[in-house]
């Protein structure tokens, strides 16, 4: 989750940006507000933000005087999306000058405060990216020291080097990965080549290639994670694999098998953890088939009351949200969102013809945010307003 602060005196901008961005959007949050740039500052230098969303006409002081500050006061490279109430050519160019990320016109519209999102979230994760690679000498020697580390042919030097590379990591374990040798399965090019995939899988950890145990048309390699990789990630081990893999599986990779060594708790006993890397995890799922997709369809039915979501459905079975947001609509032909409204306001309908619930009691018992948000969904899936589909629908005594 991204920590977003919003700054606009404008208090009812504020909040209609933090309302769009709660239900817009999952991987980021409005965890500051700024009704003027000293307050801003203030803030910024209290607590760390990865993004700022910036009014350009405020008071005293404006937008762009106040990231002329950041710049000048150790943000140098905080994302910030620009808000204005109207377009001046003369305003954007200086706000591009300024190395913002993109321009938003007020009203806002969703799709365009979306768009603006995904634009700092690719400057962030590239952000990311830049600082674990920022020094490829270092690297070369890392991979060169790993494979003695793994073989237990280590010397000072080698110690010395890792150690400042999964810097404040306190465990460590090897993964041995395998998959079906094909020529497109280039996993260099293909996968280590993604900015997503080394954010996620690779924070303090270190892709391997390593002497290959192999067998027949398998292609052998190795990852070196520690406890902050999971951290990072927001995972336990198991979690860690089952989302790599299904990331293998939705590249196109095939006969992919996943080994975990013993967790070690020094950089010096990785070769332990090597050795001890040979048996598969026993509970990964085919997470290819139909069959995850019939046991998601099922814990939708048996938890739509309850206020789930794609997300928290992709977290419960372990898989990418936009990954299963695909494959799900490939298969039913409609999205979670949609099929959950669609649930939800049936068995809303139900209570409504066969009790005298208020709304808002029907609200927190078919899994809606609150009555205003039923009334709307229920609204635009049965044509009418809960109170008039009661109405109409009321049995005559």
């Amino acid at each position: 989750m991204y920590k977003l602060l919003v700054v606009d005196d404008e208090p009812y901008v504020r909040q209609g940006l933090r309302l769009l961005i709660h239900e817009g959007n999952s991987n980021f949050e409005v965890f500051g507000e700024a009704g003027n740039a000293f307050e801003a500052l203030e803030l910024l230098h209290k607590e760390s933000y990865d993004a700022a969303m910036i009014d350009i006409k405020m008071p005293k002081m404006g937008g762009l005087t106040l990231i002329h500050r950041l710049r000048a006061e150790g943000f140098p490279n905080l994302p910030v999306i620009i808000l204005s109430g109207y377009f001046d050519y003369t305003n954007a160019k200086a706000a591009m000058d300024c190395d913002v990320v993109t321009y938003l016109l007020k009203p806002i519209q969703p799709n365009h405060l979306e768009e603006a999102l995904d634009k700092v979230e690719e400057q962030i994760r590239q952000q990311k990216l830049d600082r674990i690679y920022r020094n490829n000498h270092e690297l070369n020697s890392v991979m060169l020291y790993i494979n003695q580390m793994l073989s237990a042919s280590y010397n000072l030097a080698s110690e010395q080097c890792l150690g400042r590379y999964f810097k404040n990591a306190k465990g460590y374990y090897y993964l041995r990965l395998e998959w079906d040798r094909k020529p497109e399965n280039d996993f260099d090019k293909k996968i280590l080549k993604q900015r997503a995939f080394c954010q996620r899988y690779l924070y303090k950890a270190l892709p391997v290639q390593t002497p290959g145990r192999a067998r027949n048309e398998l292609t052998e390699y190795g990852f070196v994670i520690t406890d902050l990789t999971l951290i990072n990630s927001n995972t336990t081990l198991e979690e860690y694999i089952i989302s790599l893999l299904q990331e293998l599986v939705k590249a196109g990779f095939e006969k992919i098998k996943i080994c975990h060594g013993q967790y070690v708790d020094s950089v010096t006993r990785l070769s332990e953890s090597y050795r001890t890397a040979i048996e598969p995890l026993s509970s990964t799922r085919d997470c290819s088939g139909t069959e995850l997709l019939m046991q998601i369809e099922e814990y939708i039915k048996m938890h739509f009351r309850e206020t789930i979501s794609i997300s928290s459905i992709s977290k419960h079975f372990y898989i990418n949200a936009a990954y299963l947001g695909q494959i799900y609509k490939k298969q039913y032909g409609v999205y979670i969102k949609d099929y959950l409204n669609r649930l939800r306001c049936e068995e809303a309908a139900r209570l409504i013809l066969t009790g005298n619930e208020k709304i808002y009691r029907i609200a927190e018992m078919t899994g809606f945010n609150n009555a205003d948000h039923l009334i709307q969904v229920f609204t635009r899936e049965m044509g009418m307003t809960p109170s008039k589909y009661r109405k109409d629908r009321a049995i005559p005594k």
